[in-house]
């Protein structure tokens, strides 16, 4: 059961992204703006998992 209207500021692999898309809305944060992205618009859960690299490679080498 989808919860569109459960905001989720995420740092997933793409194939997770896919994974969750459909279930919330999400919103990839970034490594140079994240904490302007979560004040600017602060989500209802925050997810972050062990990523390899992120979408477009921007999260490589910063989570392990």
């Amino acid at each position: 059961m989808a919860i569109p209207d459960l905001h989720v500021a995420a740092v997933l692999d793409t194939f997770s992204h896919f994974a969750f898309a459909s279930e919330a809305r999400l919103s990839p944060l970034h490594p140079g703006s994240w904490k302007k992205q979560l004040t600017e618009d602060p989500p209802d859960l925050l997810l972050v998992e062990s990523a390899w690299s992120g979408p477009g490679d921007r999260w490589r080498g910063r989570i392990a």
